[in-house]
């Protein structure tokens, strides 16, 4: 009797996942059948030259991780009532792993042009903001400064010694004023360096950054690997 409840029991269990395996809708052939060679042939290393086909290239490849992600899903629940099930799980998986590591050079491509792109453009203002203090300077520096002999000389009521005494006050001026111009231009150029050098220093990190990236997708895809062997 127990015998005859523990057969019947399995011969339900195994008549309700055979009824919910029929009861799900057919997997979409396009799915099965998804590639990622276009993707990969389209964005060759070195193809992208341009803001715009960088953004177009994070797209394609975000849509590409969508669709491998839709077919190993499709394709598990393909190995599942398959007697070598777990050597099918292990197929997909694999193959999920070389795609995405197929198409993860066009986005690393694309974000470190689009970076460099956005370093070069804050370069270009810096210079075009650099040159319009020069150009500004310049103007003020052809402006003539007064010097002592251009004061008129009110003799006229004055003695030398007055006379003298306003030479003088006009010369120290003259010396303070030519002391504050060159202070700026001083701090000027010291604002210039320092700006350089943060550029230096920003451009470092992202390429420091970006050698992390590939070496941190490198061991990844290393670890996955021998997980898979095994």
């Amino acid at each position: 009797m127990k015998s005859l409840f523990t057969t019947t029991l399995v011969a339900g269990c195994v008549f309700s996942a055979s009824l919910a395996l029929a009861q799900k809708p057919p997997v979409d052939a396009s799915v099965l059948d998804y590639s990622v060679a276009d993707v990969v042939q389209r964005y060759p290393a070195g193809s992208i030259q341009s803001g715009d086909r960088a953004n177009q290239a994070i797209k394609d490849v975000e849509q590409s991780r969508l669709r491998v992600e839709a077919r190993f899903e499709a394709q598990q629940q393909a190995c599942y009532p398959k007697f070598f099930t777990t050597s099918c799980l292990n197929k997909v998986t694999e193959q999920r792993r070389v795609d995405l590591m197929a198409i993860r050079p066009i986005e690393l491509e694309a974000n470190s042009y689009i970076r460099h792109a956005r370093v070069a453009e804050r370069d270009r203002r810096l210079e075009e903001s650099a040159k319009a203090r020069e150009a500004r300077n310049a103007e003020r520096s052809s402006v003539p400064v007064p010097e002592i002999n251009d004061m008129p000389r009110q003799q006229q009521g004055l003695s030398d010694a007055q006379r003298a005494a306003r030479a003088q006050e006009h010369a120290e001026k003259n010396a303070e004023r030519a002391e504050r111009e060159r202070q700026r231009k001083a701090s000027e150029e010291s604002d210039a360096r320092q700006r350089a050098r943060n550029v230096e220093r920003y451009e470092e990190k992202v390429r420091e950054s970006e050698e992390r990236q590939r070496e941190v997708a490198k061991r990844k895809a290393e670890n996955e690997a021998g997980q898979t062997d095994k």
